[in-house]
């Protein structure tokens, strides 16, 4: 059962349960809202979880196997493979240290990208 006997709820679109409109005349409008707002949800690290550490033909060779698996076609992979392909090769020239997939960051990606754009379609 809603209640909506008091005017400057109605006013304002509000319906509210009639469970909720027990002494609502000591209530403000504001502590009303104040009252409705659902708290935020924090994260909490239950567990961390470790992977195994990839090289990055490694993680080529995980990508397109479950490329493969959702039904891509083999042309598509051929892509996939040739574009990872010049990744690899700037990679090795800007950042040679880098060897693991845990070691690349968003950093690295945007350096590529800019490089990329920075060049000349041939």
């Amino acid at each position: 059962m809603m209640n909506n006997n008091n005017p400057n709820l109605r006013e304002l679109g509000l319906l509210i349960p009639a469970s909720l409109m027990v002494n609502i005349e000591n209530y403000t409008i504001r502590e009303v809202f104040i009252l409705s707002l659902k708290k935020r949800k924090k994260r909490i690290v239950i567990d961390e979880v470790t992977y195994a550490e990839l090289t990055l033909d490694q993680a080529l060779d995980l990508v397109v196997s479950a490329k493969r698996a959702e039904g891509l076609r083999d042309r598509t992979l051929k892509d996939y493979a040739k574009d990872y392909g010049y990744f690899l090769k700037w990679l090795k020239e800007h950042h040679p240290d880098i060897e693991y997939v845990h070691e690349l960051s968003p950093s690295i990606f945007r350096d590529h990208i800019n490089w990329m754009s920075g060049r000349t379609s041939i």
